[in-house]
């Protein structure tokens, strides 16, 4: 089954077309930080491409390059292996059109105590909070998909999937910001608002990608204007368990069913036992 995913047009560009990254066009500038941070990649990786300064969220520098053309992911992968030396999580923003309002909400609208207060959450009491059950009880009537009770014996026999990332072709942005391995803390560094029509806040989207990452050692690939995708190494594979993180990643992002694949099975078959994981919000 191909996984779901929703497709952006590019408009022609006119003569009254703004900049060639959009409205929000960013402009990296130079900077010492960065300098040293492209010298530590290129030991490894001779050519690597320069970095900039993309922005600030508070006082965290948001390093980073436009990448146009070639394999992002193998950027990603050579900064990830590198992360014990540099200290900087890599991920990729995403379009460079909307890079730049990514950027200017994270200087703008940067909550310094979110990663403090994304560590005092319980991620799995507040998925369970969000079930569609426990929302219908309190009267909020988050209609669940048809199949939610499915039973883990009604499931198909599983087996782990190789990834297939969806968000993370050129054209795009590699981005670096000082955070714990796994980068679990970056939607709160830079107060991310991609889900904000889900009211989920960074400091959330933190507790439950740490709740991932200790349980799975999901670690964080890309962060879009309104997507996130994962690197999943250990995915749930027993019935039981795989189903139950279906539940979870609906409660986190009920778009990638109710307008995606529409069942609770084919999330489950289709994307929980697979390697890579990638969320959208309408």
């Amino acid at each position: 089954m191909a996984w779901f995913r929703r497709d952006r047009r590019d408009v022609p560009p006119t003569d009254d077309a703004p900049p060639p990254h959009g409205d929000w066009a960013f402009r990296p500038s130079p900077d010492p930080r960065a300098d040293d941070l492209t010298r530590l990649l290129r030991e490894e990786e001779p050519g690597f491409p320069e970095l900039a300064l993309l922005g600030t969220a508070g006082e965290v520098p948001v390093l980073g390059t436009v990448i146009e053309h070639g394999e992002p992911l193998g950027l990603w992968r050579h900064a990830r292996a590198s992360y014990e030396r540099t200290g900087q999580w890599p991920f990729l923003l995403g379009d460079p059109a909307s890079v730049g309002e990514t950027v200017s909400i994270a200087g703008g609208d940067h909550e310094p105590g979110s990663v403090a207060a994304g560590a005092e959450i319980d991620a799995a009491w507040w998925l369970a909070e969000r079930d569609p059950a426990a929302l219908a009880s309190d009267g909020e009537g988050l209609a669940a998909p048809l199949d939610w009770g499915i039973d883990a014996a009604d499931l198909p026999a599983l087996a782990v999937q190789p990834a297939g990332f969806v968000a993370a072709g050129a054209p795009t942005v590699l981005a670096f910001v000082p955070a714990r391995a796994g980068g679990c803390e970056v939607p709160a560094l830079l107060s991310w608002t991609g889900a904000a029509n889900a009211e989920i806040s960074g400091d959330e989207h933190y507790a439950v990608l740490r709740h991932w990452h200790e349980r799975f050692g999901a670690e964080l690939v890309t962060l879009g204007f309104d997507t996130l995708e994962l690197s999943v190494p250990r995915p749930p594979v027993a019935a039981v368990d795989a189903l139950a993180v279906g539940r979870e990643q609906y409660a986190y992002c009920p778009d990638v069913v109710d307008q995606g694949v529409q069942t609770l099975q084919a999330l489950v078959t289709g994307q929980v036992v697979r390697q890579s994981w990638w969320f959208w919000w309408d």
